[in-house]
């Protein structure tokens, strides 16, 4: 004949049915207390998600109007720089033209003197 064990019931057993009522709040006032932290808990999550995308919304606006500015800057950089040429080639023309009438006013004193 062979021995049968079985296995030995925890120190703290209760059976079904016979829990203490004062265990039964503390453990319904535990469970509260989970409830209320979860809530909490969810409610941060909720505020820091609503915080982000106003962030994330934020950051989109100022890199659009950040991007617009750049392409305003180079366009104006563009002009800017034909406009420094208009100008150089405008002031070689009256420089040039100065010294044609120069010599043209010299040949007309020139001839009317002589």
């Amino acid at each position: 004949i062979k021995p049968v064990f079985r296995t030995k019931r925890p120190a703290e057993y209760k059976p079904f049915g016979l829990v203490d009522p004062k265990q039964r709040k503390v453990e319904q006032e535990q469970a509260k207390l989970q409830v209320d932290k979860i809530t909490k808990l969810e409610d941060e999550l909720q505020l820091i998600s609503n915080n982000l995308k106003f962030v994330s919304s934020e950051r989109d606006h100022w890199r659009s109007g950040t991007d617009l500015a750049r392409k305003e800057r180079e366009k104006m950089a563009g002009e800017n720089n034909q406009l420094r040429l208009a100008n150089m080639e405008l002031t070689e023309m009256v420089e040039e033209q100065g010294r044609v009438c120069t010599v043209l006013a010299g040949e007309l004193v020139e001839l009317i003197w002589s």
